[in-house]
């Protein structure tokens, strides 16, 4: 699983260029996960300190007024 975490990292725009040590060392802190169409990973106002990367799929972004 850590190899595919590697290759989804290597494939990001702004990671390509990244060495394969900064790659690496990224690739230690973070997790795959999948969720169901539909499924609200993140809403307005949550105190988080992660990024998430889109590796496959769509997402919708919705802001309130």
């Amino acid at each position: 699983m850590q190899q595919d975490i590697i290759i989804g990292l290597k494939k990001v725009p702004f990671l390509s260029q990244e060495s394969d040590e900064s790659i690496n060392e990224l690739s230690e802190h973070a997790k795959m996960a999948g969720f169901p169409k539909r499924t609200f990973i993140i809403t307005e106002g949550d105190d988080t300190n992660c990024l998430f990367i889109l590796l496959s799929g769509k997402v919708r972004v919705f802001s309130s007024d």
